[in-house]
């Protein structure tokens, strides 16, 4: 009798073990999840999607006019994809836009289409 009321207080103690290693599980699962979800709004490319560009200038990120002007390549990165600018023609930039693979090919005059200004995106839940 004793030996049963063991061995039923071990199942016991193991099926309550077993339960709490899944609702640790599950918990664990839900903060990485909602951790991923922070890193995605703090990301650059969250940034990219509010409209916002990255600037390289031969393949670092370009933060002053002054390291534009020194960079011999410069390309900018949209939410959408990445063009060069330079070329022929006019403009501020020296002409038209070059795509670059795996980017947006610019339109068909060579300047990039600008997108209407459209109401900011709801911004995420940061806990």
């Amino acid at each position: 009798a004793a030996m049963r009321e063991r061995r039923r207080k071990l199942d016991e103690l193991s099926l309550s073990l077993t339960r709490l290693g899944q609702a640790d599980l599950v918990a664990r699962k839900d903060r990485l999840a909602a951790l991923d979800r922070l890193r995605e709004t703090l990301g650059y490319r969250a940034t990219l999607r509010r409209g916002y560009a990255v600037v390289r200038g031969d393949g670092d990120v370009v933060t002053s006019a002054a390291a534009a002007r020194a960079a011999r390549a410069l390309e900018i990165e949209f939410a959408d994809g990445r063009m060069v600018p330079g070329g022929g023609g006019g403009g501020a930039g020296g002409g038209a836009a070059g795509a670059v693979p795996g980017g947006a090919a610019p339109g068909a005059s060579g300047r990039a289409r600008t997108r209407r200004k459209e109401a900011p995106p709801e911004q995420g839940d940061l806990f």
